[in-house]
């Protein structure tokens, strides 16, 4: 690797990244958001109020503080659920 990077690359400290959730929750992924958390099959509904639900995702399409990370958990904690009752089937 030596021969391929400059010292000051190996070296450099790992560093993180953000993810412009924020956008694509307002934009690319809203349609994708509200068929999977709001549809009358989703697997969160049983365990999760659908109205609050909503609002979260509202309050982030509106313009208002962004909820992308509770978003994010919902889509993953829908997905979990999702896959879990087609492994127990």
């Amino acid at each position: 690797m030596n021969s391929l990077l400059p010292e000051s690359v190996l070296q450099h400290k790992k560093q993180g990244f953000g993810v412009p959730l924020k956008y694509w929750f307002r934009n690319d992924l809203n349609v994708f958001i509200h068929d999977k958390l709001l549809n009358n099959n989703s697997k969160i509904s049983n365990y999760l109020d659908k109205k609050r639900i909503s609002e979260i995702i509202m309050k982030s399409s509106s313009g208002g503080r962004s909820q992308g990370h509770q978003i994010w958990s919902l889509l993953f904690l829908e997905s979990w659920l999702d896959n879990s009752a087609k492994s127990v089937r």
